[in-house]
């Protein structure tokens, strides 16, 4: 499956918005 421009233009912004949700709440909870 050929991923195209348009999808990983849409991924990458779910991805970081995810990884920053993490990290949010990883730090969060050392607090």
């Amino acid at each position: 499956m050929r991923e195209t421009p348009g999808r990983i233009f849409v991924n990458v912004p779910l991805y970081l918005a995810q990884f920053i949700t993490s990290e949010i709440s990883g730090y969060t909870e050392l607090c």
